[in-house]
């Protein structure tokens, strides 16, 4: 069950509330800057799938936000 619950992961939701938004960014630069990241999920936030956890996923993270609201925008 644990790789039925991996594949569910939902990219770039790294808080784990169902959607991406601020709040994994804040999450995840607060995890790159070594401070406290309670709840980080290292799976959704590595988008780019390279085996790091840096700025291109952060870039790739807001690519999703500003997708769904322009998304949500249309209709």
């Amino acid at each position: 069950t644990s790789a039925m619950a991996q594949s569910e992961t939902l990219k770039g939701d790294v808080n784990g509330d169902g959607t991406v938004n601020v709040s994994d960014i804040v999450l995840t630069v607060n995890y790159i800057m070594g401070n406290s990241a309670p709840g980080f999920n290292k799976e959704a936030a590595d988008l780019n799938g390279d085996g790091q956890i840096n700025v291109t996923d952060i870039v790739m993270m807001v690519n999703i936000i500003m997708e769904t609201a322009a998304r949500e925008a249309e209709e």
